[in-house]
């Protein structure tokens, strides 16, 4: 029978805890303090860790925030393509796909909107606008 549940890092490290407390560990030149003690300092790297990604998120979150925020200033009523937009904002780190992932956002929030451009030689690119999407009648 398979185990539905899944089985952490921290849910084994925790049981080798307990049963190292008990006292149940025999392995020589291994006590049970030793296993007590490696299963505890491992626990608190596992803490540490979880508390650097979540704080790695929060700035990462932040920065994309920032982004979006650039991004929304540059957009205006005019249908604009990503390297129009790409060259207002003047980062030469930005790629196209982190900023259309953004205004994607945008778009998903209602705070702009794009439609297909023709650039001309029956080739279309998608554009992009302030503003939520025009009603057509």
């Amino acid at each position: 029978m398979k185990n539905e549940n899944k089985v952490t890092k921290r849910m084994v490290l925790e049981a080798i805890k307990a049963v190292a407390e008990k006292g149940d560990v025999d392995f020589g030149t291994v006590t049970a303090e030793d296993v007590y003690a490696y299963a505890d300092t491992t626990l608190v790297q596992l803490d540490s860790k979880v508390a650097k990604a979540a704080e790695n998120r929060a700035k990462k979150r932040a920065e994309g925030n920032d982004l979006q925020d650039k991004i929304l200033a540059v957009l205006t009523d005019e249908l604009q393509v990503l390297s129009e937009i790409a060259d207002k904002l003047g980062d030469a780190e930005l790629t196209n796909a982190k900023i259309a992932y953004r205004i994607n956002a945008l778009c998903k929030e209602g705070l702009a909107h794009k439609a297909n451009v023709d650039m001309g030689e029956g080739r279309k690119l998608m554009g992009y606008a302030a503003g939520p999407a025009p009603v057509e009648e």
